[in-house]
């Protein structure tokens, strides 16, 4: 399982976790039976999911400021899942270049939801980017101004 596979499973974890309210071990566990995991892998998926729920607040509060005339609630539930997965690489995953978490989340949108929702991600995650960009502080502290 390579980390677009991890990707994958991390958005149907936080789906479950978002639906049915399932902490992040229930998640796992489901969107894990069944498949044989590197460890490497298996640990990336354990940072996705563990650390988006640790982080949700802070990921948030980002899609929320970026996400013009929306907000995380009003997303659909496939879109937020999308958003708080890259949202979280482009904070703390510094060995993934923006650009990849970008186009991987693009590519989960063309997967599994609607024709409009990869350009709406896409303009979302690059104001994002520029943003931390400007404000590379801001990563490590965890304040969002």
């Amino acid at each position: 399982m390579g980390r677009r596979i991890a990707r994958e499973q991390a958005l149907k974890a936080f789906y479950q976790m978002d639906v049915a309210k399932a902490r992040p071990e229930e998640a796992f566990r489901t969107v894990t039976t069944g498949l044989v995991l590197k460890p490497d892998n298996k640990g990336y998926l354990q940072e996705l999911i563990w650390g988006m729920w640790e982080n949700r607040s802070r990921i948030d509060e980002l899609i929320d400021r970026f996400a013009v005339d929306w907000t995380v609630e009003r997303l659909s539930r496939v879109d937020r899942a999308i958003l708080r997965l890259a949202v979280y690489e482009l904070l703390y995953c510094q060995d993934i270049p923006a650009s990849v978490s970008i186009n991987e989340a693009v590519e989960l949108c063309k997967k599994y939801s609607g024709p409009q929702s990869g350009p709406f991600v896409n303009g979302i995650l690059g104001a994002i980017h520029r943003f931390l960009q400007e404000e590379p502080a801001l990563k490590e502290e965890g304040e969002i101004p």
